[in-house]
């Protein structure tokens, strides 16, 4: 006898239903199976009314309402927290890790048809992958003992994401309708440590300071001294100017300081003016001399 599980049985009911229940909707009662339909006898229309609205509405309006509606559905980006949940927040090496997934009635209704479902996951390191939600299915997606040797330590962000028909989570201009695509966050740590984390100090397996599970703090600090924070940044650049590549350019001004020397060798050249003075006194001599023997002359000629 072939087993099924509890996935496959769910995947095999939502599979059938809409054949299942088209049939029984469209022939009535299941006993009524292999009837014909029974048809209403015709109605006289109605004589249409002034100011009566048309059942079919104009593209510009119809465009409005949907927009409003997706608003109520969509909400603001995450505002449906908890519909991918971790059974903890910090997992240590040893611990075993469950990952859920539900999706709520209202978003079922756009699958398929105007949007497609995808798990995005965030990984150390910055990269990120997508994976369609109709290959992975609902209910628990993941259970596995926590091996640190085979998964990465760090941080792990999964984002339920909307996305329109043949579309990649992992690209922002494939999101359904703009940022509200961005259903519900979570996000789990892998920790190198033991036991207590830096951000798990009581060992609970809970992040502090949050309260809504889903790993994010709720409390921004803001207004606050973060002068804490630069000196951890500021640690970072030292450790890479510690570095043999980052001292050579250290050692760069000190060999041109010859160079700079070389201004005060040119200075016996600025000189060079003040040695032709004599040679601007000659032409005054001689114009003295000239003026000496104009005189001369003229007394000759008195006498």
């Amino acid at each position: 006898m072939k087993s099924f599980t509890i996935k496959t049985l769910t995947l095999a009911v939502a599979l059938a239903l809409p054949f299942a229940g088209g049939a029984v909707f469209a022939q009535g009662k299941p006993e009524d199976a292999g009837k014909p339909p029974l048809s209403a006898p015709d109605k006289p229309a109605k004589p249409e009314k002034p100011g009566d609205k048309p059942m079919l509405l104009a593209p510009a309006e119809k465009a409005k309402k949907a927009s409003a509606i997706l608003n109520k559905v969509l909400g603001k980006p995450g505002s449906r927290p908890g519909l991918i949940k971790a059974n903890k927040q910090v997992f240590y090496a040893g611990d075993t890790m469950t990952i859920e997934l539900a999706l709520p009635a209202s978003l079922k209704p756009l699958l398929n048809k105007q949007a497609e479902a995808q798990v995005l996951m965030y990984v150390p390191g910055g990269s990120a992958v997508a994976f369609p939600v109709k290959m992975l299915g609902e209910g628990r997606l993941v259970e596995s003992v926590i091996d640190t040797s085979a998964i990465p330590a760090g941080v792990y962000q999964l984002a339920l994401v909307l996305v329109k028909p043949g579309g990649d989570a992992a690209k922002i201009g494939d999101w359904y309708e703009g940022f509200g695509a961005l259903v519900s966050v979570t996000r789990i740590k892998i920790s190198a440590e033991a036991a207590a984390d830096v951000e798990d100090a009581d060992g609970d397996g809970m992040v502090d300071g949050d309260m809504g599970g889903d790993g994010f703090v709720d409390e921004v600090v803001d207004g606050e001294d973060t002068s804490e924070w630069d000196y951890l940044f500021d640690d970072e650049e030292e450790a890479e100017g510690d570095t043999g590549e980052s001292e050579e350019p250290t050692e760069e001004p000190a060999a041109e300081e010859p160079a700079s020397e070389e201004p005060a060798a040119e200075e016996p050249a600025s000189e060079e003016p003040a040695a032709e003075e004599p040679a601007s006194e000659e032409p005054a001599e001689t114009s003295a001399e000239e003026g000496s023997e104009t005189e001369e002359d003229e007394e000759a000629e008195a006498a």
